[in-house]
């Protein structure tokens, strides 16, 4: 799993390519590595959404331990964080997506 840096590194990188190139062949190639890596931040996206899900599971195991404030506190903080880890994922496929409609 990359960062959202490293991603982003590899989304300049596509389009200072597409910028740069003139020939069919090459806007081929960036098409090509821009759909990979959409693949790959999907991959990711669904890892961490998968990685809190279980950690939303293993808490309710011990939520019966918990007062009702306690658990809707404890849910509100998981999804706070959930959305904050996930969002520059999801502004980075946004932006592959525009650049496959640039390069296209």
């Amino acid at each position: 799993m990359k960062t959202p840096v490293q991603y982003e590194h590899d989304l300049t990188a596509l389009r200072e390519m597409l910028q740069a190139s003139a020939p069919a062949e090459q806007k081929k190639a960036v098409v090509e590595q821009a759909t990979r890596l959409e693949g790959q931040l999907a991959l990711d996206i669904r890892s961490l959404q998968a990685q809190f899900r279980s950690r939303a599971v293993s808490r309710i195991a011990s939520a019966a331990k918990k007062a009702g404030k306690d658990i809707a506190s404890a849910d509100r903080k998981l999804a706070e964080e959930e959305s904050a880890r996930l969002e520059p994922y999801r502004k980075l496929i946004e932006s592959v997506r525009a650049l496959l409609k640039e390069a296209a």
